[in-house]
């Protein structure tokens, strides 16, 4: 008799704990990845083809500000993790970023003959929290004073 209590015990708690995992309409849950992703992965490149020297990003976000420079990036590494592309050419062709910055972002890239780019990048998000945004800018020649 102790023997089938028991028994009838340990199919109550199993049924038990299994009901709560089903669910009434059918549909599963949303499944967020395992995988940790940047707030966005930012790409400069030049209409020159290859990258002036004297390139200059500024990255200000909630808990910082950070800086990088082709030919002196000691001052990024925070939030901000910048490379050359490919990194064997001098100048490079691009710049790739990525921001860890759990949202927005103010982005400022300069270069001594080249219009300034100088925006807010705002942070995409979804049901599992922020998206990877992709971002692509050109720097583009100074315009003369007759437009040209």
């Amino acid at each position: 008799m102790l023997a089938s209590l028991r028994s009838s015990f340990a199919l109550a708690f199993l049924t038990a704990a299994l009901v709560p995992a089903c669910s009434d309409d059918g549909e599963p849950g949303t499944v967020c990845p395992d995988a940790i992703f940047p707030s966005f992965r930012v790409s400069v490149t030049s209409e020159d083809g290859a990258l002036p020297e004297e390139l200059r990003i500024e990255v200000t976000y909630g808990a910082g500000h950070e800086i990088y420079e082709l030919d002196d990036d000691t001052r990024a590494n925070k939030a901000v993790f910048c490379k050359a592309e490919p990194e064997e050419a001098a100048p490079p062709e691009a710049v790739v970023c990525e921001l860890w910055t759990s949202g927005a972002a103010s982005l400022k890239v300069t270069a001594s003959g080249y219009e300034t780019i100088d925006e807010t990048l705002s942070a995409e998000r979804d049901e599992c929290g922020i998206k990877l945004t992709e971002v692509s800018r050109v720097l583009e020649r100074e315009k003369g004073d007759g437009g040209a």
